[in-house]
């Protein structure tokens, strides 16, 4: 169903010949190609909506296994952030599937001393793992793409006047319902439904908003479908409910769902912003 939202590299786990007790379900691949370029996997840690997972490490001459039981937590989505290259900045996430029982993360270590005393340094991950029983789909893991200028939804981009994106929809075979100059855009694409807001200032594109399903009791798609665009968000926005993608002066993305201060927000959205327009930062509390 969010098809459209991915512009990734999908990589499926082996198949897994017999079911087992507890067998790999989900895992960071050693190596991952970024354009050109192979990087070898160097971090890796559990994303489930800025919570912590409790984990027990084992360090052992020169090695650190950390385990967290993801089964007795209840946080969804939970993904594998899996971090290749010697910055720590190439990204490729993994959602676990739901009946993970438990992950495992090995890094290589060394003793570091300080005024403080002996400490244990992480210099990298050897692997992450996750394990539970064989069942369903295998785990698939998307390289994501921090949102920039470039960042496209439904091929509408920011920035963009309204003839230039009106056009657009319209060789795309799209409705396009624009009740008056500068009011925000309605756009269809079959079920596929958007809204683009227009700057006060510039009248170029300064949101566009992709609307999801209502919430659901344990559907996590659309929510899941972002952050495997576009990697794990950096912060919660209490101002507008919101997840939050970027916390720079150019383009970020946000993903809204109901909340008491929302109570009018039907259903589930992905927002992507320009936030170097004063009215995106004046409506986000910023100015």
């Amino acid at each position: 169903m969010y098809k459209f939202m991915f512009a990734v590299v999908v990589l499926l786990l082996p198949a897994i010949a017999e079911a087992k007790p507890e067998a790999v379900v989900a895992s960071c691949p050693k190596t991952w190609q970024f354009g050109p370029r192979s990087m070898p996997l160097t971090g890796a840690l559990i994303w489930a909506n800025f919570i912590r997972i409790d984990e027990t490490t084992t360090i052992r001459a020169g090695r650190a296994l950390s385990r967290m039981d993801i089964a007795q937590f209840d946080q969804r989505p939970v993904f594998l952030h899996c971090t290749y290259g010697k910055d720590w900045k190439s990204v490729v996430a993994v959602q676990l599937p739901e009946h993970t029982i438990s992950c495992e993360i090995e890094w290589e270590t060394t003793k570091r001393r300080d005024t403080e005393g002996v400490h244990t340094h992480y210099i990298r991950a050897l692997s992450a793992e996750c394990h539970g029983p064989a069942q369903g789909e295998p785990a698939q893991a998307f390289a994501v793409s921090p949102p920039s200028p470039a960042t496209e939804v439904e091929a509408l981009r920011l920035r963009r006047s309204a003839a230039d994106l009106k056009q657009l929809v319209a060789a795309r075979g799209g409705s396009w319902f624009q009740p008056a100059e500068g009011a925000p855009a309605e756009i269809g694409f079959g079920d596929t439904r958007l809204k683009v807001i227009f700057s006060l200032a510039t009248g170029l594109s300064r949101e566009i908003v992709l609307y999801g399903p209502p919430p659901a009791e344990g559907d996590h798609a659309f929510q899941s479908a972002v952050i495997s665009r576009f990697g794990f968000p950096i912060k919660y926005d209490d101002v507008v409910c919101a997840d939050v993608w970027s916390d720079t002066d150019e383009i970020a993305v946000e993903w809204r769902s109901p909340c008491s201060k929302q109570p009018n927000l039907p259903l589930q959205e992905m927002r992507l912003v320009d936030m170097a327009d004063p009215e995106s930062r004046r409506v986000r509390g910023k100015e």
